[in-house]
């Protein structure tokens, strides 16, 4: 069987759902799976890159908020951010992964999957622990354990750990995809992905 394609997002990043929207079609597609992995943005961008946030970059901070509904638009995903310019905290929602990933996979990435449309489609802030936990719930992990979790330091080390790992790897933005090893970056390339994966590579 194929190697499963890996998804390296952060909650907080505009482009991770329509990303995953679009590599869940080129998965069904070519006969693989998903398998996704937390990163923290904060980390990789201001702390290991030493750059400025997106949305305080000149000129590239004013194109995001006109370029993200516009990808929301071409990979037919609906548009409703929870948060007035997309920034908020990624800790819970991404604290709460990591634990649910340490019990269960499936069920784990079913919960960030929902986490992610809530938080991008549906207006609710999973950086809120009582909007992220419910999430949680129905995939099947127990509520008082999914409300303590992010606060767990433990769980706590579990993301730094990711973190780490994921800038070890090179992984610099939201969402990163790796095929077969080969790296990809942005929700703008899962196009080229397809071919990709239709032509073994180029």
């Amino acid at each position: 069987m194929a190697d499963p394609i890996e998804f390296h997002f952060d909650f907080i990043s505009p482009y991770a759902l329509p990303g995953l929207v679009a590599m869940e079609r080129v998965a069904e597609k070519h006969g693989r799976t998903i398998e996704m992995h937390p990163m923290m943005l904060g980390i990789a961008v201001v702390k290991a890159m030493g750059l400025p946030p997106l949305l305080d970059t000149p000129l590239k901070g004013d194109y995001l908020l006109m370029d993200v509904p516009r990808a929301y638009r071409f990979h037919g995903v609906p548009f409703r951010p929870a948060v007035p310019k997309f920034m908020t905290s990624p800790l819970i929602p991404a604290r709460l992964f990591c634990w649910m990933l340490s019990i269960d996979r499936p069920r784990a990435q079913q919960a960030a999957r929902a986490m992610l449309a809530a938080h991008w489609s549906e207006g609710s802030d999973v950086s809120k622990l009582e909007n992220a936990v419910p999430h949680a719930v129905a995939a099947g992990f127990d509520e008082a354990e999914a409300r303590a979790a992010p606060d767990d330091p433990a769980v706590k080390d579990m993301l730094k750990e990711a973190a780490t790992r994921s800038v070890e790897r090179g992984i610099f933005g939201s969402p990163t995809f790796f095929i077969d090893g080969e790296q990809f970056w942005g929700s703008d390339r899962t196009h080229i992905i397809d071919r990709w994966l239709e032509t073994g590579g180029w």
